[in-house]
């Protein structure tokens, strides 16, 4: 059976604004604002595979390097359309929340490009990821700045002792680069975190766009359901089921951290002309 939708790709480096983007098109789809429901528009790549994983019995319980796991990635992308547990709401597009690069492994790309629809992908100032990512992970931000320039970075999917779905984020700039100057032929928007702080009324529209929506709420009422305030609140009442091990996962709309020393010797050498392309200068002053 062929699928009738294909995957539209909501991708990031972990912490630059994925939820957000996520938030949007449950508010535009369904009328709400759900927390803790993200998963049932747009569930995670990286979560799908642990899920469908579990069932072949000879890997089950082991863990996979990322060229063994990719084998098995076109048919779970397949599968993922197929899967009825999942539904989007839209009649062209299955969302997919995604935090690998757009790199190949094993001679292929991350995605199926025959199975992908488009691209959404959201960039943030690297300081500010760093230190949401430290936390997110309950860990010192040296540690997750240092990872962020780890070329060959690859976070293990052991969480709920489930060893498979790992996420091949490479650095934060060779990320960033990997989704924004590919060469697939597909609709791809590119957003900048601090942007869609400035006017979250332009980065609703040029979402609900790009990914073809028609919503049931008007650009406004979207972007008063999907407020840090509001959702922050649902947190605090309800809990996030994609929390991290940070006692909140809402716990600042961040923007235009400053670097320290230790991070501008640390990322500049790697990330400057990605922190140039996207305007995050000044911040490395």
């Amino acid at each position: 059976m062929e699928p009738k939708q294909k995957i539209f790709w909501i991708a990031s480096y972990p912490k630059s604004g994925n939820t957000l983007a996520r938030l949007v098109l449950q508010a535009a789809i369904q009328g709400k604002v759900d927390v803790n429901q993200l998963g049932d528009i747009c569930p995670s790549w990286h979560g799908y595979v642990r899920y469908r994983m579990s069932r072949y019995e000879t890997i089950s319980n082991s863990r996979l390097e990322v060229g063994e796991e990719r084998k098995y990635w076109d048919n779970l992308q397949r599968e993922f359309l197929l899967d009825n547990k999942f539904q989007s709401g839209h009649p062209k597009y299955k969302f997919l929340k995604i935090h690998h690069a757009l790199l190949r492994v094993s001679g292929q790309l991350t995605i199926n490009p025959e199975l992908s629809g488009g691209i959404l992908y959201l960039v943030r100032n690297p300081i500010d990821v760093a230190k949401s990512l430290s936390e997110f992970d309950g860990v010192p931000i040296r540690e997750s700045a240092i990872n962020m320039v780890n070329s060959d970075f690859v976070a293990a999917g052991d969480r709920d002792q489930i060893r498979h779905g790992v996420e091949l984020r490479s650095d934060w700039a060779t990320h960033v680069t990997s989704w924004t100057q590919h060469s697939l032929t597909l609709p791809t928007l590119i957003i900048r975190y601090e942007d869609f702080m400035i006017n979250p009324i332009k980065a609703i529209e040029e979402i609900l766009q790009v990914t073809e929506t028609i919503s049931l709420k008007t650009t406004s009422e979207i972007a008063e359901l999907t407020s840090f305030a509001n959702v922050k609140n649902q947190e605090q009442q309800h809990g996030f089921n994609e929390a991290g091990l940070g006692p909140t996962f809402f716990a600042k709309a961040r923007v235009g951290s400053l670097a320290s020393g230790f991070i501008k010797k640390l990322f500049l050498p790697k990330f400057g002309t990605v922190i140039s392309k996207y305007d995050y200068q000044p911040y490395f002053r």
